[in-house]
């Protein structure tokens, strides 16, 4: 079987791992979380390499990432390689789930925020737990984006923009992005 993930691990690590999120009747999904044990080996293409961060340490830039669900994978690593190879760079982390319980990495991008706290900032939304602040519920559709845009970063002049998720999100996002004037170039 063929199945494309991508990685959650920065780059330069030497590390290459990748996140298989449990698929209800998925053949590949169920394999992988069931039956492969440490040792085993698996034939893998080399990597696609379609959606990325080539980093670079003169940098300073504002980025805004936006994630759903298991969406924050390939985000992770970009948010990995800003972090640790552009020390001028700051990041605006959005990233959508149900509930709490179902934030994937959400010890890893904690640790991040703590270790980060002067660049990096993580705002989560859940569409079906309410923490109390309306902004931080609900779905990340094209009036939650108009939302987060004026709550977080109306004052930054946002360099590039990296999305990952559903599709209606993806488009929505990138729909407001364009009317806030950041350049088609600058999203991905």
């Amino acid at each position: 079987l063929r199945r494309s993930y991508s990685l959650c691990s920065e780059a330069s690590s030497g590390v290459h791992k990748v996140a298989i999120k449990q698929v209800e009747k998925g053949v590949f999904s169920t394999f992988a979380n069931l039956s492969i044990q440490k040792g085993d080996s698996i034939e893998s293409f080399p990597p696609a390499g379609n959606f990325k961060h080539i980093p670079s340490q003169a940098s300073e830039k504002n980025y805004v990432l936006f994630a759903a669900g298991s969406g924050i994978t390939p985000i992770l690593s970009i948010l990995k390689s800003i972090l640790l190879h552009e020390e001028k760079s700051s990041v605006h982390l959005f990233y959508g789930n149900k509930g709490f319980n179902s934030v994937i990495f959400r010890e890893e991008i904690e640790a991040l925020k703590n270790n980060y706290i002067n660049r990096l900032s993580v705002t989560h939304i859940f569409s079906k737990e309410n923490l109390g602040n309306p902004i931080q519920k609900g779905r990340i559709d094209q009036k939650k984006c108009e939302e987060l845009y004026d709550a977080f970063l109306k004052d930054i002049e946002i360099d590039d923009i990296f999305i990952c998720g559903p599709e209606q999100m993806t488009l929505s996002i990138r729909e407001v992005s364009l009317n806030r004037g950041v350049a088609k170039s600058n999203i991905h």
